[in-house]
């Protein structure tokens, strides 16, 4: 069993977006328009895929493309999918260092990217407002602004500070 969300053919369509809106745009890439159908609400997966025409075995590939999509997302089952939070801690030293950089008010920008060896790698930054197309996150009073893939990569994140005897930073877990 899955620790990440798992869809069928036979669950209704807004349930899925529910649980995971990303799949609103993998399946527009089928020409399946499941977002703005009067029709999602009632219709199961299956149901919208036959008034499309489309075959069983395409059915499954949807199917299996939207369960692999969960995994890469890490969608929770059941949908909770919480933007990104600061601990106290964190805020504090985030506010030390916006006094000390002559940034206070300014945002967090943090973009999430891909490391060269397969894993996430964070670059954040003070900038005076979001970027367009950033979401702008409030978490103990500071502003995080994310473009929404890192958006997506940092759902039900936790961000702290540690500070040891052998390294300090940010930790996102």
């Amino acid at each position: 069993m899955s620790k990440y969300a798992q869809f069928t053919a036979d669950m209704i369509v807004a349930d899925i977006l529910l649980t995971m809106p990303e799949a609103a745009e993998l399946l527009d890439g089928y020409g399946l328009g499941c977002t703005n159908c009067s029709l999602n609400t009632s219709e199961t997966l299956r149901q919208g895929i036959d008034l499309h025409g489309m075959s069983e075995k395409e059915m499954m590939v949807i199917v299996d493309d939207l369960n692999l999509l969960a995994a890469e997302l890490k969608a929770p089952i059941g949908g909770k999918r919480n933007p990104p939070v600061l601990t106290k801690n964190a805020a504090e030293v985030i506010q030390t260092f916006q006094q000390e950089q002559g940034t206070v008010g300014h945002g967090l920008k943090i973009d999430v990217y891909e490391t060269a060896e397969g894993k996430d790698g964070y670059f954040l930054d003070f900038i005076p407002e979001a970027e367009e197309g950033d979401k702008t996150i409030m978490t103990e009073n500071i502003a995080l602004y994310l473009s929404p893939e890192s958006l997506r990569k940092l759902r039900n994140k936790i961000i702290d500070y540690k500070k040891t005897d052998a390294e300090e930073g940010f930790v996102i877990e």
